[in-house]
């Protein structure tokens, strides 16, 4: 069966609401799936805003392409690498980001996922002068 759009439903794991696990679909408590359900007749256009998390987590010794360089390059700008952004996360590129994330209060862990990416973002916004939300 080929699935098209994305679904508002329960879910038996309330600690996963509110995280990009569900590949787009909308994850509530099954008491509040229950009362949408008959307030909201099936098939109506539903439109969500905001961002959400779509890249994929960077691993030391593990992530190469256009992410990691991107990664690279802005921790370039921002002082942290000293190396030549060539896409590979290498050690030169964890000892970088575990430095990032230290001054950033992040555990500095060296794994790039959402609050990474996000300080990184802001970082580098604030680098270039825009501090617009």
């Amino acid at each position: 069966m080929l699935w098209i759009g994305y679904g508002i439903h329960g879910t038996d794991d309330p600690p996963s609401i509110g995280n990009a696990v569900s590949h787009g679909c909308v994850r509530l408590l099954n008491q509040q799936v229950e009362e949408l359900f008959e307030m909201v007749p099936i098939g109506t256009a539903v439109n969500i805003i905001g961002q959400v998390f779509t890249g994929r987590v960077l691993i030391p010794g593990q992530a190469t392409g256009t992410d990691v360089r991107a990664v690279q390059e802005i921790l370039r700008i921002l002082g942290y690498y000293r190396g030549e952004p060539d896409g590979v996360y290498g050690p030169g590129t964890a000892d970088a980001v575990r430095r990032f994330q230290a001054d950033n209060n992040l555990p500095p862990d060296a794994i790039v996922g959402p609050a990474t990416y996000d300080a990184l973002l802001d970082a580098f916004d604030q680098e270039r002068g825009n501090v617009a939300p």
